[in-house]
């Protein structure tokens, strides 16, 4: 299982990491996604999408959140 860090972020409290697969509520807007090298990976605005093992940064709107796929 993954996991999600940060301290007094919202977005933390909607994401939910689980295996490889992200999962957002619906309707959240554009997500990008950005390898730990700064390269965006994924720009995608489905609430549901699937990553590799790795450390990233998940990114909707003002908001970002490092997230780690197990």
């Amino acid at each position: 299982m993954g996991g999600a860090t940060a301290v007094g972020n919202a977005l933390a409290d909607r994401l939910l990491v689980r295996g490889g697969e992200v999962l957002l509520p619906a309707g959240v807007g554009e997500v990008q996604v950005y390898g730990m090298d700064g390269r965006c990976v994924l720009r995608t605005a489905e609430s549901r999408f699937a990553l590799s093992q790795g450390v990233y940064i998940i990114k909707v709107g003002d908001e970002a959140l490092k997230i780690t796929v197990r």
